[in-house]
């Protein structure tokens, strides 16, 4: 399924590994080469429906987290399981992973938490 500039939430370039990888309302994370724009690869996650959504490939492993139904959530790539960092949270405004992919970051009503 191609995915149109509007559904794409969060996208990260990587210079050191020459790509790009974004992730959309759909689901879909995508790494394409930075040189060509080619598509390397492109798989489904469960945040299909999310509102906010940030992906980053962190030792040459993609982890995706997103913001659904009040709920914080990740995705490890290599096991292909969820984990729901925290519940609870209202007015989420934007999900971000950290460079290291230790921390999650949410904005919650002009407050900034971190699991």
């Amino acid at each position: 399924m191609p995915l149109t500039p509007a559904s794409i939430e969060s996208i990260t370039l990587q210079a050191e590994d020459g790509i790009a990888i974004s992730s959309g309302s759909e689901g879909v994370v995508k790494t394409c080469d930075i040189l060509t724009g080619l598509c390397k690869a492109s798989f489904y996650t469960p945040a299909k429906g999310s509102r906010w959504s940030d992906v980053q490939l962190i030792n040459s492993m993609s982890v995706s987290a997103w913001s659904m139904k009040e709920e914080i959530h990740t995705w490890d790539v290599e096991k292909g399981e969820t984990q729901m960092v925290v519940t609870g949270q209202v007015n989420v405004e934007d999900v971000r992973i950290s460079g290291d992919g230790s921390k999650v970051f949410c904005l919650c009503h002009e407050i900034i938490q971190a699991w």
